[in-house]
């Protein structure tokens, strides 16, 4: 019997991709990770947290939640909390 060969992605491929579900994904590796819900408590925290900071940084800086961070060109994870100076 042969192995099954696992489909690698890129982040500009996983970018464009769409499962048809609304279950959330991350790449890691070229790989389509599926992610597990975010409970009652960790949903808590992370708009906790987003609004702490959104609160302390200055422009530019900027505060987003649930951000899609490249991190190489195969992998992009959601972060509950991101910060970013850049200009847009």
């Amino acid at each position: 019997m042969a192995d099954r060969v696992e489909r690698r992605m890129t982040v500009e491929e996983f970018l464009d991709w769409e499962d048809g579900t609304d279950i959330r994904h991350m790449l890691m590796d070229g790989v389509v990770v599926t992610m597990a819900p975010a409970s009652e408590v960790h949903s808590r925290i992370a708009g906790n947290v987003t609004y702490e900071v959104r609160r302390r940084v200055t422009p530019p800086c900027i505060a987003l939640s649930e951000a899609a961070l490249v991190l190489a060109a195969d992998t992009c994870v959601q972060a509950d909390v991101a910060m970013t100076c850049e200009a847009r």
